[in-house]
């Protein structure tokens, strides 16, 4: 980790090894990564970079117990929005006074060296910074002038913020984050659709587009709500998936409900009967040996009667003409 250094409270350096401690935290990096970690006692600290497009991604997981205090020193200069995910922590950078970061919060900076005091106040914390380059950010001010004084100040090597004070991540935002970081865990950081997912993020943080109301959404809640949207679309056989899956997260249905239909577009009931449909007319015309009970079965319908009704409202034709035509057709 280059000109980067870390300090226990009795200022004594910490050492900076490289990798992840354990192969069950090694679950928590993304293939791609240049991978760090420090530890603190018995528990570590986990640090790893990415580059994304133009762009580099550094994400950390705090995993220290305890409200330990921490020094870091750094001479690298950037200009970086910079998420506070999960946790709480205390902190006095380059000697401004102190202050308390909230999970859910942000702000787009410009950090012309480093020496920061941090105390965790709730543990564990994890961040995602996204360092923007010089020359890049210059574009961005052609399009954003706002943004024009972060540059002049980056380039004078003085500390500048978008913000005043760090504003509230949306749900919405979040969710570009959670999206994200699968893709990385994925090995997908030079994806097209990696890269225009983080070129989003960006442009959200400096439109300070907060999208809709969304009612106080934590980033663990979002990354529930969409781990919930993925397992529906793969186990569209069972029953009462729905009910199942809310049971294991832990979040209100009504509250569920809500983001689900913030992120999406739709409530999941109506997103899992297309799905299930979608299945069922690909099952009808793919294969000439399936009958219409079975049919439902596979789609996790109690009645080959209300699969039959919902086909033929969403589509317009029967489910058994399409079944009777596939099987003339392939006699």
């Amino acid at each position: 980790m280059k000109e980067f250094y870390l300090y226990d409270d009795q200022h004594k350096p910490l050492e900076i090894k490289a990798g992840f401690p354990t192969e069950e935290m090694a679950k928590l990096g993304f293939p791609g990564a240049e991978k760090f970690h420090v530890m603190v006692g018995k528990l570590p600290l986990l640090f790893q970079t990415i580059k994304v497009g133009e762009v580099e991604i550094a994400n950390s997981d705090y995993l220290t117990a305890g409200n330990g205090k921490l020094e870091a020193k750094s001479e690298e200069s950037c200009i970086e929005i910079h998420f506070l995910l999960t946790g709480a922590v205390q902190i006095n950078l380059n000697g401004f006074g102190w202050t308390l970061l909230k999970a859910g919060s942000h702000n787009l900076t410009t950090v012309p060296s480093v020496h920061s005091e941090v105390y965790f106040k709730t543990i564990p914390a994890s961040t995602l910074d996204i360092h923007i380059p010089e020359a890049k950010f210059t574009l961005l001010v052609d399009k954003y002038p706002k943004i024009a004084r972060l540059l002049k100040a980056f380039k004078e090597k003085q500390d500048a913020n978008l913000n005043e004070l760090r504003i509230k991540t949306t749900a919405l935002m979040f969710h570009l984050i959670v999206q994200i970081r699968i893709a990385l865990r994925a090995g997908l950081e030079n994806e097209p659709s990696t890269i225009e997912m983080v070129e989003r993020l960006i442009c959200m943080v400096i439109e300070e587009d907060n999208g809709a109301p969304d009612n106080n959404y934590t980033y663990e809640e979002i990354e529930k709500i969409h781990l919930v949207y993925l397992q529906l679309g793969m186990r569209l056989d069972e029953k009462d998936t729905l009910s199942n899956k809310l049971k294991k997260i832990k979040i209100k249905a009504a509250k569920f409900r809500e983001g689900f239909k913030l992120l999406f577009g739709c409530l999941p009931r109506y997103y899992l009967q297309e799905k299930r449909l979608e299945k069922a007319y690909k099952l009808a015309t793919e294969d000439r040996e399936k009958t219409i009970k079975g049919i439902a079965n596979l789609c996790g319908y109690d009645s080959s009667r209300y699969l039959a009704k919902a086909f033929f409202q969403r589509y317009g034709i029967k489910l058994a003409d399409i079944l009777k035509q596939n099987r003339e057709k392939n006699k």
